[in-house]
């Protein structure tokens, strides 16, 4: 297993009902300043209300699910004061809380959308194995350029081009793994 760093905020997940490709995007986290604050995000259904323990302080945080109720956190109008709606957007990647593996599912294909617990790269929609090992992408264009990647014989341009493929473990870019890890992405991408 490889690691990537920093994660994306959304990545391609397998829909646990349809088996087809979805979405899923972390949380944001958001510090509760005020006790009297707790009962308004316990209430509602796209937050969580969690404590958690940094350097032994105990601390009290709103957990947004992005996309359950509301497709853009701007629309949620009545935050207690001092909250903005600005702040439970995400930024391009996922940089905080890197270890609270829970967001939401959503699936276009059978309209699930839930919480869900992201077991990655279990979850990871395009994957493929070799020899017993995972090869994994985000997303779609991930998974084309790690392709263009292994199918390639002039990879340098390619790994410049293309920070994350720097990663890429070296058993599946060896020569004779070429066309059959090839194969294996292409027949994904078809799926």
């Amino acid at each position: 297993m490889y690691e990537f760093k920093p994660f994306p905020n959304m990545v391609s997940i397998l829909c646990p009902c349809c088996q087809k490709e979805a979405q899923f995007c972390f949380v944001v986290i958001v510090p509760i300043h005020k006790k009297e604050d707790i009962s308004y995000f316990q209430k509602r259904k796209d937050f969580r209300y969690e404590r958690f323990i940094s350097r032994g302080v105990v601390w009290h945080a709103a957990v947004y699910f992005p996309g359950l109720i509301h497709t853009e956190p701007t629309s949620i109008q009545d935050l207690p004061q001092g909250y903005c709606p600005q702040k439970l957007a995400h930024p391009r990647y996922l940089k905080e809380h890197q270890d609270y593996p829970w967001g939401t599912l959503t699936c276009s294909h059978c309209v699930l959308s839930k919480k869900h617990k992201l077991h990655w790269p279990q979850d990871a929609y395009y994957h493929i194995t070799y020899k017993g090992d995972r090869l994994w992408a985000f997303d779609r264009q991930m998974f084309l350029s790690i392709h263009q990647l292994i199918a390639s014989t002039q990879r340098s341009k390619i790994e410049n081009a293309n920070y994350f493929l720097r990663f890429i473990p070296k058993q599946f870019l060896a020569a004779k793994a070429r066309s059959t890890i090839c194969s294996r992405i292409e027949k994904r991408l078809k799926h």
